[in-house]
């Protein structure tokens, strides 16, 4: 491994939750108490200012210890994140509490929490981050856990019992939880996701007898998005990636490097898929990828101007291969357009400047001070 991936590693690398106590930043007050602080965030695609005065509200739940905010996702293996606090996401509720546990106690349920709560049980009605931060408070013996916050989910699986039962159709599933105390013994993640690797050695390059490498452009719909109804009328959302080299490459939100690498995953299936050929060598694909790590910045991000479909576009131009998929851009570009419309009508802005303007402004990149660990 060269020295260049070693630092990179080092600094920027995307790693598991880490259950060792050493890397634990471990505070306690005069009285040997440790803060825990649970917090809630709104879900940005439900109408929680709606819902919430009816008693009902969706949102993603991280408990913060020790200078780290863990919770649960849904990829394959452990499901259980860790990120450093960010400064720049503010939580709808924040509750704080206080544990006497020690530092070695603590890193012990990390373990267990490792082990139980597996990224493959993850169901976003049954078990989902709400339950995995209720039972981590637990753990911690602190509480109590508001209530309130599982209102949405058990209504919603009410209503799917209650259809199940009229209609015979089962609308999501059996239950995780029940899978999960069958299944107890954790496997080693086969899904990783970690900064991006610009290092060429890394890249798993497999030329054909032309000298030509596979370059696949593969597009996935967004699931909280209508795409069955909006496909027919010429619109669609989509998350894109490029895979090459063994790798899907794609752009994200986080600060600093918004370019992101992970090894390709057998068990998500592309809503479209296009296949291309290059002839660029290892070294000079090494070259573009360090390029795309200085231009595209995470916080250069915005869902309509400059995604993930974007960064593919010019992913594809750099590698010169395409024709790219023009009509992958026609919902982005047809809510800018409306945007636009009601910001010279009511002189109220609802997207924002154009990132792309301040890209083109700022092309130095710094180091990422929102980290998010494995």
């Amino acid at each position: 491994m060269s020295c260049f991936s070693g630092l990179w590693n080092c600094f920027w690398g995307q790693d598991r939750v880490r259950t060792d106590p050493e890397v634990i930043d471990w505070k306690c007050d005069l009285r040997g108490e440790v803060e825990v602080k649970l917090k809630l965030y709104a879900l940005l695609w439900l109408p929680n200012c709606v819902l919430e005065p009816l008693g009902y509200g969706g949102y993603h739940a991280e408990v913060e210890v020790g200078g780290r905010a863990y919770y649960y996702e849904c990829y394959e293996g452990t499901g259980l994140w860790s990120r450093a606090v960010s400064r720049h996401r503010k939580p709808t509720h924040t509750f704080v509490y206080k544990t006497r546990l020690r530092r070695g106690e603590f890193g012990k349920i990390l373990v267990g929490l490792n082990l139980e709560w597996r990224g493959d049980d993850y169901c976003i009605l049954r078990r989902n981050c709400i339950d995995f931060s209720a039972a981590f408070c637990q753990e911690l013996g602190v509480g109590p856990f508001p209530s309130w916050a599982f209102t949405l989910p058990k209504a919603l699986v009410e209503a799917a019992e209650a259809w199940k039962q009229r209609y015979g159709r089962d609308l999501i599933g059996p239950d995780p939880n029940a899978r999960a105390r069958r299944r107890r013994r954790w496997t080693p993640p086969t899904f990783e996701k970690d900064r991006v690797r610009t290092d060429p050695e890394v890249i798993d390059w497999k030329c054909d007898l032309r000298g030509e490498v596979e370059v696949k452009l593969k597009l996935y719909a967004l699931l909280w998005l209508p795409n069955c109804v909006l496909e027919p009328l010429g619109y669609g959302g989509y998350h894109a990636e490029v895979e090459v080299g063994g790798r899907a490459y794609y752009y994200e939100c986080y600060e600093g490097t918004g370019l992101w690498s992970r090894a390709v995953s057998r068990h998500r299936k592309p809503t479209h898929t296009f296949v291309y050929k290059t002839r660029l060598r290892r070294g000079e694909f090494g070259k573009i990828l360090v390029g795309l790590n200085l231009e595209w910045r995470g916080d250069d991000y915005c869902i309509l101007r400059r995604n993930c479909i974007d960064f593919s576009a010019a992913f594809c131009q750099e590698l010169g291969v395409g024709p790219f998929p023009s009509w992958a851009f026609t919902l982005p570009k047809a809510l800018v357009e409306a945007a636009e419309a009601w910001k010279q009508r009511y002189g109220r802005d609802l997207i924002g400047p154009d990132p792309n303007a301040r890209a083109r402004r700022r092309r130095r990149w710094t180091p990422p001070t929102f980290e998010k660990a494995d």
